[in-house]
């Protein structure tokens, strides 16, 4: 402990403030699943997809000591309509610290929405994190509109069994502190994702309006070549 050069008292608010934060993001992940679930429930004859039931996993991720819980995260299955078997999965990721918050000039937790080919899985690597992987022979990786991430085609045919991992991803970002009332997660959250999953265009899903929206730079500031 004689390496530590703050005093005892700094290091019991460190921890008290740790589990603060902890506390409320407890909160928000009480509310959140219920709101994805009922929401896609509500829309199901709208949308070309809808949940294989309304169970969800969750993963946690933790630093190198295993003390410190960095990030969670919640995915929901879904499948085409007439179909037996998830095609997909749409979630959401609370980042505090560490690679999952690494975008260029930000410094704060953030919490992600996406749709992808798998659940999201901290030990398996699988799940967002900055500089994101890319292959050079694979260009799909874009930003659409400073504030999408886009893997593949915009669009999945629901009709098709079975999602090849890779074919098929978004995800957008935003501020997690700015995220402050079950209305907040309305407007941010559950708005955008039934736009985009519908197959709605980017800017009336994520427009300027939204306050706690995180703009991506180019591309290449996001990725490191494998």
């Amino acid at each position: 402990m004689n390496a530590v050069t703050v005093d005892g008292k700094t290091v019991t608010q460190c921890f008290e403030l740790v589990s603060q934060v902890t506390k409320e993001v407890e909160g928000l992940c009480g509310i959140l699943p219920e709101m994805i679930t009922k929401a896609l429930s509500r829309e199901k004859k709208s949308l070309p997809c809808n949940l294989v039931d309304i169970d969800f996993t969750n993963d946690l991720g933790y630093e190198d000591s295993g003390w410190v819980m960095t990030d969670t995260a919640y995915s929901f299955p879904l499948k085409g309509r007439g179909k037996k078997k998830t095609q997909a999965y749409i979630g959401f990721q609370i980042s505090l610290m560490g690679d999952g918050i690494a975008i260029p000039s930000n410094n704060e937790p953030l919490l992600h929405v996406f749709l992808w080919g798998d659940s999201c899985s901290f030990e398996e690597e699988s799940y967002l994190n900055f500089p994101i992987a890319d292959d050079e022979n694979d260009p799909q990786l874009r930003v659409v509109n400073d504030r999408l991430l886009l893997w593949g085609d915009k669009e999945l045919d629901w009709g098709t069994e079975g999602l090849e991992l890779g074919q098929l991803g978004w995800s957008y970002s935003l501020r997690l502190m700015a995220l402050n009332s079950p209305e907040d997660l309305k407007k941010h959250i559950i708005e955008p994702m039934l736009i985009l999953l519908g197959g709605g265009d980017v800017m009336s899903a994520l427009p300027d309006s939204l306050p706690a929206l995180v703009k991506y730079p180019d591309i290449e500031q996001l990725i490191t070549l494998k």
